[in-house]
């Protein structure tokens, strides 16, 4: 399987398009669309399903418009973020920075629990903290942890917009540095590539 990242959106958020020769996965999709929507084609896989790690505004952005140029494929997020796809929780959301809302309602096709398997064979693990439904997305095989906004480069997501919690959070890092291995790379939603190893000595939060 292939992973490539790509930055998107005024709020630099990261996600990743995974790819085995016939599918295609989203890790978070950040508006705008166009760029998404060229890097799938390029990849000459069809879009299968969309695996948002949290429902905030700059992750979900663009999932609605894919959908509808790929309205077979899915949009998968944890059941306690359900809320925050509704129009009320982004204009709530985006106006906390001053932003209005430049797309419509998002429904989710499939509502992802702890311990669940991604199409692409990754486990989901509930790190509630920067939002009550965010997640991380593990592929022990691969050595790979899709952290969202949970965990980044020495630092953690922010706790203070609605459903945010400090100490949801911490109990959140201490489950991922438990199931992960000091070698796993850390894919973040924002920031650069680290490694669950260098978290452990440089980042404050772990």
């Amino acid at each position: 399987m292939q992973i490539a990242l790509l930055c998107n959106g005024s709020f630099a958020t990261d996600c990743y398009i995974l790819t085995d020769g016939e599918k295609a996965w989203l890790v978070d999709a950040p508006a705008p669309a166009d760029r998404l929507v060229s890097r799938i084609r390029k990849t000459g896989c069809r879009l299968d399903g969309i695996y948002l790690t949290h429902g905030h505004f700059d992750h979900i952005g663009a999932a609605g418009e894919l959908k509808e140029i790929w309205p077979e494929a899915f949009i998968a997020i944890h059941e306690a973020d359900v809320p925050l796809m509704t129009d009320d929780s982004c204009r709530r959301d985006m106006s906390f920075f001053g932003l209005h809302p430049d797309f419509g309602v998002i429904s989710p096709d499939v509502i992802l629990k702890d311990g669940d398997l991604t199409a692409f064979g990754y486990k989901v693990i509930h790190t509630p903290g920067h939002t009550p439904g965010s997640v991380c997305y593990y592929g022990k095989e691969d050595g790979i942890i899709f952290t969202g906004d949970t965990l980044f480069q020495s630092g953690i997501g922010r706790t203070d917009m609605p459903g945010g919690s400090y100490s949801q959070i911490v109990t959140s890092l201490k489950k991922i540095v438990s199931v992960t291995c000091d070698e796993d790379r850390v894919l973040p939603g924002h920031g650069s590539v680290s490694e669950i190893k260098a978290e452990k000595q440089n980042n404050p939060y772990l």
